[in-house]
């Protein structure tokens, strides 16, 4: 296994340092910053060069070790290969259930681990997430993340030996094996649950038979215990995510992202009608301890060689503000080899619970390496 940090954005650094790799490694990922303003038409040729398989995404932020770097790019060469499939044009509806089946078909028996990476402006990535794990359940690991620009703008996002690509998907299987964590820290500041009455997608339209927003706006308000006039209502709603309960295990948490048609609340992810929810709020240190669970939970097993993979979230970083790099310091332990990404969706499982896509979470995973 070979780490390689990039600082800056420089194509030539980018160039050699994808080249020293090809000579050492099996597969490579890639984290790479928006900041980079990295070219299709100048990466392509590069990437598509390469002789092992190429995973990856651009994102808002990266970490290595204990630091978060808003430029330059990480490069990891690994002694595990990987299979990948791509999935072309997400956006368009289809049958991905059927498609995910006759493109990767049943898995070997040695695969432990599936890395996704997603457009993370794309639609349908809830729905490829439940095709996948339709297709495949609680027989491997996955982890994986969204990646985007900070303005989210549609733009080529995702490494691949195609090359930069946008509104795609890609899965890269693994012998790897690994151990995940999953936890997000925030907590309810209600003692009830609320229905979606009506939704599409990851517009909420009516929550209990009411106009969505306004029921949103209402409890924030209440909580917030300020006349909203008084205060910028979506700076403060960053802090109040909506949760998704669920029989067992934590809420799978939504970011409330802003007031649509109809008095509708646009979400970060989908949130299926007839759902139950709670709106959430959480201080610093909430979140920052459940990171170090997070972290915890994916320390579960000894491999002779591993490394650690965190998949953050901008909106942590967003509420957090200064005080983010607590977080990032409380996972990573000294000596250790950890690369993670600061995405706008994080996916993941242990093979103990449904696939999901997570939003204003910490998502940390070790990672075998031959």
């Amino acid at each position: 296994m070979t780490s390689i940090l990039l600082e800056d954005k420089s194509i030539s650094s980018f160039e050699k340092a994808l080249l020293s790799l090809q000579e050492s490694s099996q597969a490579i990922i890639i984290l790479a910053c928006d900041e980079n303003d990295f070219s299709k038409e100048i990466l392509d040729p590069i990437l598509q060069k390469s002789t092992l398989p190429i995973i990856g995404g651009i994102f808002p932020a990266i970490v290595y070790k204990n630091r978060q770097y808003d430029e330059g790019t990480i490069l990891l060469g690994l002694n595990n290969t990987f299979t990948v499939t791509t999935i072309h044009n997400i956006s368009h509806d289809r049958d991905y259930e059927d498609i995910i089946e006759k493109n990767m078909g049943p898995l070997h028996d040695d695969i432990n681990t599936m890395f996704l990476f997603f457009d993370g402006v794309s639609q349908n990535i809830d729905t490829i997430i439940q095709a996948i794990f339709n297709n495949f359940g609680l027989s491997i690991n996955y982890v994986g993340g969204s990646a985007a620009g900070k303005n989210f703008s549609k733009k080529p996002i995702l490494f691949s030996n195609e090359g930069l690509l946008e509104d795609v998907a890609i899965f890269a299987t693994s012998t790897a094996e690994s151990t995940i964590g999953v936890k997000h820290g925030w907590e309810s500041i209600e003692t009830i649950t609320h229905q979606v009455t009506k939704s599409e997608g990851n517009v909420i339209y009516e929550i209990d038979y009411q106009s969505a927003f306004k029921v949103y706006k209402e409890i924030v308000k209440k909580h917030l215990k300020k006349r909203l006039h008084e205060i910028n209502f979506f700076q403060a709603a960053k802090s109040y995510p909506l949760g998704i309960t669920r029989l067992t295990g934590d809420s799978i948490v939504r970011v409330a992202m802003g007031e649509g048609e109809e008095d509708s609340l646009i979400c970060s992810g989908d949130i299926p009608e007839n759902s139950y929810i709670q709106i959430l709020h959480a201080e610093d240190a909430e979140l920052i301890e459940a990171a170090k669970k997070a972290s915890m939970l994916s320390q579960n097993k000894t491999y002779h060689k591993s490394f650690k993979l965190y998949i953050g979230c901008l909106a942590r970083l967003i509420v957090m503000g200064k005080n983010f790099h607590k977080e990032i310091e409380a996972i990573y332990k000294d000596g250790e080899l950890m690369v993670g990404a600061l995405s706008v969706g994080e996916i993941a499982n242990n093979k103990d619970h449904y696939l999901e896509l997570y939003n204003a979470t910490a998502v940390v995973a070790k990672i075998a390496d031959a």
